[in-house]
Protein backbone atom coordinates (compact mmCIF):
# COMPACT_ATOMS: atom_id res chain seq x y z
CA UNK A 1 0.00 0.00 0.00
CA UNK A 2 2.77 2.44 0.95
CA UNK A 3 4.61 1.62 -2.28
CA UNK A 4 1.53 2.52 -4.37
CA UNK A 5 1.20 5.83 -2.53
CA UNK A 6 4.88 6.67 -3.04
CA UNK A 7 4.65 5.83 -6.77
CA UNK A 8 1.56 8.03 -7.07
CA UNK A 9 3.29 10.90 -5.27
CA UNK A 10 6.37 10.61 -7.47
CA UNK A 11 4.19 10.85 -10.61
CA UNK A 12 2.37 13.89 -9.22
CA UNK A 13 5.48 15.78 -8.15
CA UNK A 14 6.31 18.81 -10.23
CA UNK A 15 9.57 20.27 -11.32
CA UNK A 16 10.59 23.05 -8.95
CA UNK A 17 9.85 26.48 -10.39
CA UNK A 18 12.90 28.50 -9.59
CA UNK A 19 12.74 32.24 -9.95
CA UNK A 20 15.41 34.46 -11.45
CA UNK A 21 14.23 37.66 -9.80
CA UNK A 22 11.07 38.90 -8.14
CA UNK A 23 9.39 42.10 -6.97
CA UNK A 24 6.55 42.67 -4.55
CA UNK A 25 4.15 45.63 -4.60
CA UNK A 26 1.12 46.83 -2.61
CA UNK A 27 2.23 45.05 0.57
CA UNK A 28 2.53 41.73 -1.25
CA UNK A 29 -0.79 41.91 -3.08
CA UNK A 30 1.06 42.11 -6.42
CA UNK A 31 3.98 39.76 -6.90
CA UNK A 32 6.05 39.91 -10.11
CA UNK A 33 8.62 37.24 -10.92
CA UNK A 34 10.67 35.76 -13.73
CA UNK A 35 10.86 31.98 -13.95
CA UNK A 36 14.22 30.31 -14.60
CA UNK A 37 12.72 27.44 -16.59
CA UNK A 38 11.68 29.77 -19.42
CA UNK A 39 14.02 30.67 -22.27
CA UNK A 40 12.74 34.23 -22.61
CA UNK A 41 12.87 36.24 -19.35
CA UNK A 42 9.14 37.04 -19.27
CA UNK A 43 7.58 38.56 -16.17
CA UNK A 44 4.75 36.64 -14.52
CA UNK A 45 2.38 38.03 -11.90
CA UNK A 46 0.40 36.72 -8.96
CA UNK A 47 -2.34 38.96 -7.59
CA UNK A 48 -4.09 38.60 -4.23
CA UNK A 49 -7.08 40.82 -3.53
CA UNK A 50 -8.23 41.61 0.03
CA UNK A 51 -11.40 39.66 0.94
CA UNK A 52 -10.94 37.52 -2.18
CA UNK A 53 -10.37 33.80 -2.08
CA UNK A 54 -7.25 32.60 -3.88
CA UNK A 55 -4.81 34.15 -6.31
CA UNK A 56 -4.89 35.13 -9.96
CA UNK A 57 -1.68 34.06 -11.68
CA UNK A 58 -0.73 34.71 -15.29
CA UNK A 59 1.99 35.83 -17.64
CA UNK A 60 2.36 39.54 -18.32
CA UNK A 61 3.77 38.62 -21.76
CA UNK A 62 6.47 41.25 -21.51
CA UNK A 63 10.14 41.40 -20.58
CA UNK A 64 9.89 45.04 -19.43
CA UNK A 65 9.43 45.40 -15.67
CA UNK A 66 7.44 48.66 -15.91
CA UNK A 67 5.00 47.22 -18.45
CA UNK A 68 4.69 44.11 -16.30
CA UNK A 69 3.81 46.21 -13.26
CA UNK A 70 1.23 48.18 -15.27
CA UNK A 71 -0.34 44.87 -16.42
CA UNK A 72 -0.35 43.44 -12.88
CA UNK A 73 -1.74 46.66 -11.37
CA UNK A 74 -4.55 46.67 -13.96
CA UNK A 75 -5.27 42.99 -13.18
CA UNK A 76 -5.31 43.82 -9.46
CA UNK A 77 -7.84 46.63 -10.01
CA UNK A 78 -10.07 44.47 -12.23
CA UNK A 79 -9.99 41.65 -9.70
CA UNK A 80 -10.74 44.10 -6.87
CA UNK A 81 -13.83 45.27 -8.77
CA UNK A 82 -14.95 41.67 -9.31
CA UNK A 83 -14.64 40.88 -5.61
CA UNK A 84 -16.45 44.10 -4.65
CA UNK A 85 -19.26 43.09 -7.03
CA UNK A 86 -19.64 39.72 -5.32
CA UNK A 87 -17.97 37.62 -8.02
CA UNK A 88 -15.34 35.00 -7.33
CA UNK A 89 -11.69 35.68 -8.07
CA UNK A 90 -11.28 32.48 -10.09
CA UNK A 91 -14.69 31.87 -11.63
CA UNK A 92 -15.45 29.26 -14.26
CA UNK A 93 -15.29 29.90 -17.96
CA UNK A 94 -18.67 30.16 -19.71
CA UNK A 95 -18.12 27.04 -21.83
CA UNK A 96 -17.35 24.95 -18.74
CA UNK A 97 -20.40 26.30 -16.91
CA UNK A 98 -22.69 25.55 -19.88
CA UNK A 99 -21.33 22.01 -20.17
CA UNK A 100 -21.84 21.36 -16.44
CA UNK A 101 -25.36 22.79 -16.61
CA UNK A 102 -26.38 20.58 -19.54
CA UNK A 103 -24.97 17.53 -17.74
CA UNK A 104 -26.80 18.52 -14.55
CA UNK A 105 -30.19 18.74 -16.26
CA UNK A 106 -29.62 15.36 -17.84
CA UNK A 107 -29.06 16.47 -21.40
CA UNK A 108 -25.65 15.50 -22.65
CA UNK A 109 -26.65 16.64 -26.14
CA UNK A 110 -24.13 19.18 -27.41
CA UNK A 111 -25.77 22.49 -28.20
CA UNK A 112 -24.44 24.40 -31.16
CA UNK A 113 -25.13 28.09 -31.02
CA UNK A 114 -25.84 29.80 -34.30
CA UNK A 115 -23.34 32.42 -35.38
CA UNK A 116 -26.05 34.27 -37.30
CA UNK A 117 -27.16 37.40 -35.46
CA UNK A 118 -30.57 37.49 -33.78
CA UNK A 119 -31.64 40.48 -35.86
CA UNK A 120 -30.94 38.51 -39.07
CA UNK A 121 -33.27 35.74 -37.82
CA UNK A 122 -36.08 38.14 -36.98
CA UNK A 123 -35.10 38.89 -33.38
CA UNK A 124 -35.31 35.34 -32.04
CA UNK A 125 -32.53 33.30 -30.50
CA UNK A 126 -32.83 29.57 -30.94
CA UNK A 127 -30.15 27.00 -30.18
CA UNK A 128 -29.73 24.29 -32.77
CA UNK A 129 -28.91 20.68 -31.98
CA UNK A 130 -26.57 19.11 -34.53
CA UNK A 131 -27.63 15.83 -36.04
CA UNK A 132 -25.08 13.04 -36.00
Amino acid sequence: MDEAVSVLKSKQSRKPKTELESRSFRDGAIYLFKRADYKKPTWFCRVKVPNGKGYVSCSTKTTDEHQAFAFANDLFNKTLIRVAGGQEVNSKKVAVAIKEYTEQIGGSVPVKFSTQSASARGGEWTPTVPSY
